[in-house]
């Protein structure tokens, strides 16, 4: 099928488009690639240590103690490096007793669990931070998961029998979209057909860029929404798009690639809500063809998408739709007027 290409890419540079603003999450995302720089350059011991805060103890059968903890936690003071005859605070045993597993591998593969652990911690900081239950299972499940497999040459891949198989429907809000802007405006000329191109990669990148809202939160935004479907989805967003954001361990996905209509059809009404208080309220910020777009263009193409979505004989959701009209004219994304600033 033909794409709405580079959804990943911002259409609308300027706007923040998240409840979190992009340049705060540019920042945090920054400061999180520094640091694991700075992890990196840790002594060979220092970092072992750091593992070792995962690691249950090997000392015998009987020692249950699941994680190493020093008995002097290191200050800006005192940043004596560990030594394998350090004992651990919870079961008195050796540091060495806990570093066995990675005590023999390279370099390379103890950064790679570094990084791993690093990504951990700040799972367990989301975890530590959130009040919705639901979100609070989801982030356990991720810290289990990698705590589960951190030792492996390559982790296993999370889609399977809880979260299910990647896409989750067929066929994809990137795809059913696509269908949207050739069934509604494939008889356009060029120019018109440009502007819904552009406002259809625009509504993808905001999906994409979107902080889903907590399970408890959407039950009172809307009542009458599957809410057992909502959590399942929410979940998987959660694993597969938003997590990976800040924590590199995961493979990180679009969520208009491997979702449907039973997502887009939960968040729609108030996404579109949101995006355009959130447009409205930045329109002054933005170069005057922007603004007439988003502001004057962009609510037509949201109220015709929205009759589609929930339309229950709309043909964009048929699989087999046929996408290539002979007189529509192919949009090219190298032209779109919607472009980074």
């Amino acid at each position: 099928y033909i794409p709405i290409a580079d959804a990943s890419r911002d259409p609308m540079a300027a706007l923040p488009l998240t409840k979190t603003s992009s340049g705060r999450s540019g920042s945090t995302l920054q400061k999180i690639a520094q640091k694991k720089e700075q992890l990196k350059l840790y002594p060979r011991m220092k970092k072992i240590e750091r593992i070792a805060t995962h690691l249950p103890c090997q000392e015998g059968v009987g020692c249950q103690c699941q994680a190493w903890r020093p008995t002097v936690v290191p200050t800006a003071d005192n940043q004596t490096l560990p030594k394998l005859t350090d004992e651990c605070k919870i079961c008195q045993h050796p540091l060495e007793a806990h570093m066995r597993p990675i005590r023999d591998l390279s370099n390379e593969q103890v950064d790679k669990i570094l990084l791993l652990v690093y990504d951990m911690d700040n799972i367990l900081l989301q975890l530590k931070n959130e009040k919705d239950q639901d979100r609070r299972k989801t982030y356990s499940y991720l810290f289990q998961f990698l705590k589960r497999n951190m030792l492996l040459p390559k982790l296993p891949s999370l889609a399977g029998e809880k979260l299910g198989t990647i896409p989750f429907e067929k066929p994809s809000i990137a795809k059913a979209v696509t269908n949207f802007v050739m069934f509604k405006f494939g008889n356009l000329q060029q120019t018109e057909w440009q502007m819904m191109y552009d406002l259809a990669k625009m509504f993808l990148y905001c999906f994409n860029n979107w902080k889903l809202e907590t399970p408890s939160a959407h039950m009172h935004s809307s009542p009458t929404d599957d809410q057992k479907l909502y959590k399942d989805n929410h979940a998987r967003w959660v694993c597969f798009c938003h997590v990976p954001v800040f924590c590199e361990s995961l493979h990180k996905y679009d969520a208009t690639l491997i979702f449907g209509r039973t997502l887009l059809g939960s968040v729609f009404l108030v996404m579109r809500r949101q995006l355009m208080e959130r447009f409205t309220g930045e329109q002054d910020k933005m170069l005057p063809e922007k603004r007439t777009l988003v502001i004057t263009h962009f609510p037509k193409f949201l109220s015709l998408l929205e009759n589609e979505i929930y339309s229950p004989s709309s043909p964009i959701w048929r699989e087999d739709f046929n996408q290539t009209p002979e007189a529509m004219a192919i949009p090219s994304p190298a032209g779109s007027s919607v472009t980074p600033t």
